[in-house]
């Protein structure tokens, strides 16, 4: 028989060779010193004279070790090295210790039986306490204890809704790779098998989860076609889920399958509403989330009038309008015009100024958004305006020269008399000639007379111009 390790056992069983769960327990205690310690607290190496006189130096090592423990084990760990064996705890009581009733190993624990119990343990375990400490279990583990669990379970629909719970968790915690290779090749198969209401709510109302992280463009084809379904379920909350999952995903959807069946769907659901606040709500962030996959014809045959019908008292609903008219407003393509604004729009929602169930935000959004239609409507306006009443007013060009000093200046400013006469002899004999006849002529000296026009000045002849220059000679 080999040598025991001399470090880890009781002194009882060196001394005495008697051996018990209390000496267990004392080993028990060495074992997690040296976790907190970082080292045996005893190092015999094999000699029995060693190891006894350790033992008596361990009570005094006691008080160095103890800040290193966690305080739930202090108390505990000081009576498992108690070297009488009736001062230590048993095993039973070691169990009730708060540090060794960890909810993660519990969960853990609990898994392992989990075929034993009945489906409502089942489903308030995995809504419940799997949940509470999922994210303290190690990683590792996800995969090898709890996945297996789960993977079983997803086949029973009374328990299908609570496993989602934790499944979910994993799907957004996980990488791709993850997803793609550990989880969905099970994990797909339940887009297709009948589910519960609860079980089916709670798909859609996280598919933007799944689809948004996997990197297998297949997925669509399977998770695509229980949506599509769910816009003709009979119950609103599954119709409710579907509108709701639709703006979660709309990055996902073609065009093709919005116009033609999920906008249909989308009116249908909103015409049987009868204006419920929170089901309508559901609808208008839906339209908003699929508006520009939506063609001009679309939106002016069955957005606009769902706008129009929207009873405008819930400020939840006046604010998500009010949204998808600003949408419309920056995408001009959408069809909300001019005349739309000022006949049906703007006569809508201007009452909602003095709605007194609006918030700061939302009054501050409903004004900027009306502002931004005016200003639309006042800009166009204006144009229009300038285009219709547009006059073209000819200017006319003049050049005032020493030559053709009588030339019109303007029409309206000039008076225009018949020429008298161009001689410079006529102009001569004239003494004093009616300054008020020939306020229309520039006058300039003149030896031959106090006045003539200047543009006499290209009609006198040489020969007179030859006396006026001898004339001046003789004044000289």
């Amino acid at each position: 028989m080999g040598q025991p390790g001399l470090d880890f056992i009781a002194p009882e069983i060196q001394k005495t060779s008697t051996c018990s769960t209390s000496a267990d327990c004392f080993s028990l205690g060495l074992v997690i010193g040296a976790v907190f310690n970082g080292d045996s607290l005893i190092e015999a190496n094999h000699s029995s004279s060693s190891y006894l006189k350790q033992m008596d130096q361990l009570e005094s090592l006691l008080p160095g070790l103890l800040p290193k423990v966690p305080v739930q084990l202090q108390e505990a760990l000081i009576r498992l090295l108690n070297k009488d064996p009736r001062a230590r705890p048993s095993s039973q009581l070691l169990a009730l210790i708060k540090y060794f009733s960890d909810p993660a190993v519990q969960a853990l624990q609990f898994l392992d039986v989990i075929s034993m119990k009945d489906p409502t343990q089942k489903a308030s375990f995995y809504r419940g306490q799997l949940m509470d400490v999922i994210g303290m279990i190690p990683r590792k583990l996800w995969f090898s204890n709890i996945w297996p669990a789960l993977q079983n379970e997803m086949r029973t629909q009374e328990v299908l809704a609570s496993v989602l719970q934790p499944i979910l968790f994993l799907i957004r915690e996980s990488t791709r790779e993850e997803l793609d290779f550990i989880l969905m090749p099970t994990f797909r198969f339940v887009f297709s098998q009948p589910k519960s209401i609860q079980a089916t709510v709670t798909i859609l109302e996280n598919l933007n989860i799944i689809l948004d992280k996997s990197l297998d463009e297949s997925l669509k084809d399977e998770a695509l076609p229980m949506l599509f379904a769910a816009f003709g379920s009979a119950t609103v909350q599954v119709q409710q889920a579907a509108l709701i999952s639709t703006s979660l995903i709309s990055v996902h959807l073609d065009e093709a399958s919005i116009r033609r069946i999920i906008m249909p769907k989308t009116k249908q659901i909103y015409q049987a509403c009868n204006q419920e606040n929170k089901l309508t709500l559901s609808v208008l962030k839906c339209i908003e989330a699929i508006l520009d996959k939506l063609d001009r014809s679309l939106v002016v045959d069955e957005v606009l009038p769902i706008l129009y019908d929207v009873k405008l008292s819930d400020p939840d609903v006046v604010v998500e309008v009010v949204q998808i008219y600003r949408r419309m407003l920056l995408e001009k393509r959408q069809g909300l015009s001019i005349n739309l604004m000022a006949t049906r729009v703007l006569p809508s929602l201007l009452p909602q100024t003095v709605n007194p169930s609006l918030s700061l935000d939302q009054f501050s959004i409903l004004v900027s958004t009306l502002q931004e239609m005016l200003d639309s409507i006042d800009r166009n306006q204006r144009n229009k305006l300038k285009l219709d009443h547009l006059t073209v007013i000819p200017v006319v060009k003049t050049n005032l020269r020493h030559q053709r000093s009588s030339e019109l200046i303007s029409s309206s400013q000039v008076k225009i008399d018949a020429r008298k006469t161009s001689s410079a002899e006529d102009m001569v004999k004239r003494s004093d000639p009616p300054v008020q006849d020939n306020l229309n002529f520039l006058r300039v000296a003149s030896p031959q007379g106090p006045y003539r026009r200047l543009s006499d000045n290209t009609m006198i002849s040489n020969t007179l111009r030859e006396i006026g220059r001898a004339s001046c000679r003789e004044r000289v």
